[in-house]
C-alpha cells in the first residue's frame, strides 16, 4: 500500500472573514475489483484542525502560515499545525509496524480517544476564545471578552456556581444575569449585550467539540430581561437620616455597620471600595477631607470621590487612628454585613413596606416584605444614586460618580425617582384638600 503526505487547506469562511484550516490526510489506494479489472480508488481523510486564520495570512501553495512580519507572525498556530502532522505521520508508522490497514474509522478512533483525554475546562477554552478574538484585531472584543470571563469567575465564586458546559441551562442563564444586575448594576442593555457575548462564546465550544449543550439558544432575550429585572433597594433622605440619628451606643456592631452604611450612601462606593479605604486614598485641603481618590476594586478605574456632606466628614473623624493598617471604616466582611445589617435596620425601624420581586426556577413571584427584611450593603449604593437624582444631580455626573461605563446602567434609576417625585407629590398636595 502506498502512503501519501498530509496537507493543510482552508474551507469555508465564517462571518468574521476567518477560514476554517482543514488537513487533508492520504491513506493510500483501495484495492477494487469491478468488470473491467483492478481499480485503484484515492482513500483520503478530511480532518478539521479547529484552527482558523484570514485568507491573506495563509500561503495555498505550501499550504502553511505565510512567513510575515514578526509581530503578525503566528507561531502558535504553526507549532499547532506541526504537532498534528506529527502525529498523523506518527500513527502511519505505527500502522505500518504493525501491518494494519489504514482506514478512516481506525484514524477517527485514534483521534478522537486523544481528544477526550485533553478536554479542556469552560475557562481554559474561555482564554482559547479571548485569544481567538483577539486575531480580529479589535481591542474593544478581547475586552469585553475578558470582562466575560471575569464576572463568570466572580458569579462562581460568589454563588457557588457551576462552571460547566452541561449545567448551562435556562434557570442557570437566569440565575447568572440575575448576579450581574445585583453585584454590577447592569442596565437591560447590558444585560442584552452580555447574553450576546456569553452565547458567541457557547457556539465557540461547541464548533471546538467541547459540548453539545444548546439549551442557551432556547433562552428569549425578551423573556430573560423579564426574569432577571429585580426590585432596587434603597432607603430615603428621610430614612437616612432617622438612621443616622438612632442612638445604638449600646451595641457597637449595630453602631459600626450604620456608619459604614451611611458613609456608603453619601459617596456611592461599592462595599469592595469601602472595605480597602485607607488614609492614603483621602485629599486634604489643610486638615479637611475634600475627596475619596481611589482606583476601584471592580474595573480598576481612577475614581474621585467629592466629600461634601458633614454626616460623612464626622464618620472619617471617629474612626481616624483607631483601626489596623490605617484603615478608615469598620468594614467586616460582605456576609457578616449584610447579616448584621439587617438587624441594625430592624432596631433602627426601617419597616416601610416595600415590593421585591424573587424567583422560583423561572416563575416570577412579587412579595411585600419590610424593607429592613431585604436590605444589603449595596443599597447604600443604590440610595446614593437615588437621593443624588432626586435633589437635582444630573445623569452624566451621576454616571461619572457611580464609575458607570454605559449611561443607561445609571438611567435606570430615574424611573425609581420619578415614581418617587410623583408619589411625594401627590401626598403633599392631599394633605391640602
Amino acid at each position: 500500500m502506498e502512503y501519501y503526505g498530509s496537507k493543510f487547506y482552508l474551507d469555508k469562511k465564517d462571518k468574521n472573514g476567518f477560514y476554517t484550516i482543514m488537513m487533508y490526510i492520504g491513506l493510500g489506494y483501495d484495492k477494487v475489483e469491478s468488470a473491467e479489472g483492478a481499480i485503484y480508488k484515492n482513500n483520503r481523510l478530511r480532518y478539521s484542525t479547529g484552527e482558523k486564520i484570514k485568507k491573506r495570512y495563509w500561503d495555498e501553495k505550501k499550504g502553511q502560515p505565510r512567513n510575515l512580519r514578526d509581530d503578525e507572525t503566528d507561531e502558535e498556530l504553526q507549532k499547532s499545525l506541526d504537532t498534528l502532522a506529527k502525529k498523523v505521520e506518527g500513527i502511519k508508522k505505527d500502522a505500518r509496524r504493525k501491518n494494519i490497514k489504514l482506514s478512516k474509522d481506525y484514524f477517527k478512533s485514534l483521534f478522537h480517544s486523544e481528544e477526550k483525554k485533553k478536554q479542556i475546562s469552560l475557562i481554559e477554552r474561555l482564554d482559547d476564545y479571548i485569544n481567538y478574538s483577539a486575531k480580529l484585531r479589535n481591542p474593544r472584543t478581547v475586552t469585553k471578552n475578558k470582562q466575560l470571563k471575569d464576572e463568570l469567575l466572580d458569579f462562581a465564586e460568589k454563588t457557588k456556581a457551576s462552571l460547566v458546559y452541561h449545567e448551562i441551562d435556562h434557570n442557570w442563564v437566569v440565575k447568572y444575569f440575575s448576579f450581574l444586575i445585583e453585584e454590577y448594576d447592569n442596565s437591560n442593555k447590558t444585560i442584552e449585550g452580555k447574553f450576546s457575548k456569553l452565547k458567541a462564546f457557547i457556539h465557540y465550544a461547541i464548533e471546538q467539540k467541547d459540548t453539545d449543550n444548546r439549551e442557551i439558544e432556547k433562552v428569549k432575550i425578551n423573556d430573560l430581561l423579564t426574569l432577571v429585572k429585580k426590585t432596587i433597594i434603597w432607603i430615603n433622605e428621610d430614612e437616612l437620616l432617622h438612621l443616622n440619628a438612632f442612638d445604638f451606643s449600646k451595641n457597637p456592631r449595630y453602631d459600626h455597620i450604620r456608619d459604614v452604611f451611611c458613609f456608603g450612601c453619601y459617596t456611592g462606593l461599592r462595599y469592595s471600595d469601602l472595605a480597602q479605604l485607607s488614609e492614603q486614598h483621602l485629599v486634604r485641603k489643610g486638615k479637611i477631607v475634600t475627596a475619596i481618590n481611589l482606583t476601584t476594586h471592580k474595573g480598576s478605574n481612577k475614581a474621585v470621590i467629592p466629600i461634601v456632606h458633614p454626616t460623612a466628614l464626622n464618620i472619617l473623624k471617629k474612626y481616624h487612628g483607631k483601626l489596623p493598617g490605617s484603615k478608615c471604616l469598620p468594614v467586616l466582611t460582605n456576609q457578616e454585613s449584610n447579616s448584621i445589617l439587617k438587624e441594625m435596620a430592624k432596631e433602627g425601624e426601617l419597616n416601610s413596606k416595600i415590593e421585591v420581586v424573587r424567583f422560583q426556577g423561572v416563575n416570577r413571584i412579587a412579595d411585600i416584605v419590610l424593607k429592613h427584611e431585604v436590605l444589603t450593603m449595596h443599597s447604600s449604593r443604590h440610595s446614593f444614586a437615588c437621593i443624588s437624582l432626586i435633589n437635582g444631580m444630573d445623569i452624566t455626573t451621576l454616571q461619572e460618580l457611580l464609575q458607570h461605563t454605559d449611561i443607561e446602567d445609571t438611567m435606570r434609576y430615574l424611573e425609581i425617582t420619578d415614581e418617587f417625585k410623583k408619589n411625594a407629590m401627590i401626598k403633599a398636595w392631599n394633605k391640602k384638600k
